[in-house]
């Protein structure tokens, strides 16, 4: 039971966490030159890779659709719903095997499946699901600007109209933009479930491409020529090199580390079995990811 007494301790204790977390943004502020910089430090795998990622992840879901007959927008928005705190590699085991059975899977309740476990995905994530597999569009299901946005780029290899670009903004993608890895507290108070918020970064990221685009003399159909989007990809995989290199200079826990990277690779033998298995077809992608 909540005392009145303890319900004030717990409202002191918000509040010194978001000030703490605002604190961290006045500090490290939002701005296009941080992605740029994050851009120009891409090792040549980072490049291509990330350039690739959506068009790679669009080849992936038109796989699992032709081999499940389910309509392609409907697997990339199984792909987003099941991606909220989950690598990729097990995001698309979620996905493909939803998909192949055609029945929803998350919440507290679910059943393991084979060898691969149960979900991590929570009970709205399976009730999404379901509005999908029983044929809503994602467009009226995935709410998130995050999670739509990523629905969308893997629904069509990129943007539908590129007047109108959409940026993925995760804690990895904002920590880009503020040129520093973000807290708890700050991806707390970064205010990225509001338009305002979501669009002052994903504005960024825009401006960045521009940059970018302007400097190398690129215009829209040069093969050069790079998107939003795809500059997030980019920096995305930066920002996970920088903060794996942090880690390990850092004085992080060695066991610690050891354990979340033999996670990784657990997650990507069980990918490469599962698709050697149920879809050959993509077994050629993310490859060097995997390298």
């Amino acid at each position: 039971m909540i005392t009145y007494k303890n319900f004030l301790i717990l409202k002191e204790e918000e509040k010194a966490y978001a000030s703490v977390g605002k604190e961290w943004h006045k500090k490290n502020p939002v701005d296009h030159m941080n992605i740029v910089n994050h851009f120009d430090r891409a090792t040549k795998s980072e490049m291509h890779n990330g350039k690739g990622w959506y068009k790679d992840a669009h080849e992936y879901a038109d796989t699992v659709s032709k081999a499940t007959g389910l309509p392609h927008h409907t697997v990339a928005g199984l792909t987003s719903v099941y991606s909220p705190q989950r690598d990729w590699h097990n995001n698309m085991i979620d996905t493909s095997r939803v998909a192949r059975r055609k029945t929803a899977i998350g919440g507290l309740n679910q059943k393991p499946y084979y060898k691969y476990g149960k979900s991590f995905a929570g009970d709205l994530q399976r009730q999404s699901a379901d509005r999908l597999l029983k044929g809503e569009h994602y467009d009226s299901v995935i709410k998130g600007q995050k999670t739509h946005a990523f629905a969308s780029l893997i629904d069509h290899g990129g943007d539908k109209d590129p007047k109108n670009p959409h940026v993925v903004v995760d804690r990895h993608a904002h920590s880009v933009a503020s040129n520093a890895r973000i807290t708890d507290a700050a991806f707390s108070a970064a205010g990225l479930k509001t338009k305002k918020g979501y669009s002052r970064v994903k504005q960024a990221y825009i401006q960045a491409t521009d940059h970018i685009n302007k400097r190398s003399g690129a215009k829209p159909g040069d093969a050069h020529y790079i998107h939003p989007h795809q500059v997030q990809a980019v920096t995305w995989l930066v920002r996970q090199r920088l903060n794996s290199e942090e880690d390990s200079k850092g004085g992080k826990d060695p066991k610690a580390l050891a354990k979340s990277g033999k996670a990784r690779e657990t997650a990507k033998l069980k990918w490469k079995n599962y698709s050697g298995t149920w879809h050959p077809g993509v077994e050629h992608l993310f490859k060097e990811e995997e390298e």
